[in-house]
């Protein structure tokens, strides 16, 4: 089985944005050394999550049914503060896919902490699940 690293800790905050109460992650990207759960300093601790690509079932295209059989799975480096551990962890997906990964239930401390997101990455997030899932056909 496969994963691709989604994520990583770096001292720089890259590809991750705020959307109102969403965390939105492109690849390769950095969030700050807050806890993901409370909001306090992570003074460096880093949980790692692997999580399976979403909705691949509702209307599988062909790359959906290859993902799946090759076992692809996002691996993302969430900072958590020495009192959070994995039982904290809140982070719901909402959106997982290649080009964008979207979470609720950070903490509104880490979300204060992220720049809003640009408006590639605004496009991105509101083109619709048939749009992305098709993206195959015009690229």
């Amino acid at each position: 089985m496969s994963a691709k690293t989604y994520s990583e800790q770096s001292a720089s905050v890259r590809n991750a944005y705020c959307a109102g109460h969403e965390l939105v992650l492109r690849a390769a990207c950095s969030l700050p050394d807050v806890c993901v759960a409370c909001g306090s300093p992570a003074w460096g601790n880093v949980e790692k999550k692997e999580f399976e690509p979403m909705g691949w079932w509702l209307l599988p295209t062909p790359f959906d049914i290859i993902r799946l059989l090759l076992g692809t799975r996002y691996v993302f480096a969430f900072p958590f503060c020495p009192n959070c551990g994995p039982e904290h962890f809140q982070l719901k997906p909402v959106r997982l896919d290649n080009h964008l990964a979207v979470f609720t239930g950070a903490s509104k401390r880490l979300l204060h902490s992220l720049p809003p997101m640009p408006d590639d990455v605004a496009a991105e997030k509101t083109c619709s699940w048939f749009e992305r899932h098709l993206r195959w056909l015009y690229l």
